[in-house]
C-alpha cells in the first residue's frame, strides 16, 4: 500500500511540474503534459503488466524535457563550493 501511495505521489508531482512549465508557454512541456494525461486515461483500460516496461522509457523522456526546460542556474557555481579549500 505504501508503494502505491508513493507511485501516485510521483505521478501527481510530475503532472504539477509539467503544468507549471506548460503555463509558461513551453511547447515541449505542453506536449509532455498532454502525453502524460493521455497515458493516465489509457491506464484505465490496459493491464499494468503490459505497460510497466514502457513506463521507464516514458518517464525518461519526461525527465529529459524537465531537465532541458528547467532552471539554468547551477547548484554549485564554483568548484570551491563542492571541494574543500585544503583538498590535497
Amino acid at each position: 500500500m505504501v508503494g502505491f501511495g508513493i507511485f501516485i505521489l510521483t505521478l501527481l508531482a510530475t503532472v504539477w511540474d509539467f503544468a507549471q512549465l506548460a503555463l509558461q508557454k513551453n511547447l515541449e512541456a505542453t506536449r509532455g503534459l498532454a502525453a502524460l494525461l493521455a497515458l493516465f486515461l489509457l491506464l484505465e483500460g490496459l493491464p499494468m503488466t503490459w505497460i510497466s516496461v514502457y513506463f521507464w522509457y516514458f518517464y525518461l523522456w519526461l525527465g529529459i524535457i524537465l531537465a532541458d526546460a528547467g532552471d539554468e542556474t547551477p547548484i554549485a557555481p564554483k568548484w570551491e563550493h563542492v571541494v574543500p579549500y585544503n583538498y590535497p
